[in-house]
């Protein structure tokens, strides 16, 4: 597309929305690696982070309609109005005009694996053992080192050595300890 001259909103709002008019250009195939960089887009719009992805619909159809737009036409999105220029060119058919036109083996691709890397997030990074697996990894980072527990030790030590003997055996009654340092039943 280096060869195309970049369409910008402006040129489409004077022309009235006709696309048919313009030197609009549309890609017929975009290489595998594109492809992915594709839908790694989209996902990155749709889902939202937190203990458990969640993919945002309405987002996912917006990031779908607009990627594919910037990706396969000519046309120069501003960037600082996005979601503005995606509206009034979804609302003029111009964005369904640009879909329409790209080939359906290129988009029944992307579909399909989209579909699939949302189950795959679904299945793999929502699953109990991931949310388990990242609740620990939170759990561990926050335990101390080794320096930090061997500077714990001595002060430990010390408070240790403060507590009274009646506090201690008042903690082998409350919980049950013999003598010999094992559990009472």
């Amino acid at each position: 597309m280096s060869e195309q001259t970049l369409l910008t909103i402006e040129q489409i709002r004077e022309n009235e929305y006709k696309i048919d008019d313009l030197n609009l250009y549309i890609k017929p195939y975009l290489s595998l690696t594109a492809k992915k960089i594709l839908i790694k887009k989209i996902l990155d719009i749709c889902i939202i982070n937190s203990d458990i992805k969640k993919i945002d619909f309405s987002l996912k159809r917006f990031a779908y309609d607009y990627v594919l737009s910037n990706e396969y036409s000519n046309i120069n999105f501003e960037l600082e109005d996005v979601l503005v220029s995606y509206d009034e060119l979804k609302e003029n058919g111009v964005i369904n005009d640009i879909l329409n036109s790209i080939p359906e083996s290129e988009k029944e691709f992307i579909d399909y694996v989209l579909q699939k890397e949302i189950e795959q997030i679904q299945l793999v990074d929502n699953s109990l053992a991931s949310v388990v697996s990242k609740q620990l990894s939170k759990l561990v980072e926050k335990l101390p080192d080794s320096n930090e527990i061997n500077k714990m030790i001595p002060k430990l030590s010390k408070q240790i050595n403060k507590i009274s003997p009646d506090s201690f055996k008042f903690l082998t009654d409350a919980m049950g300890w013999s003598k010999n340092g094992k559990s009472g039943d």
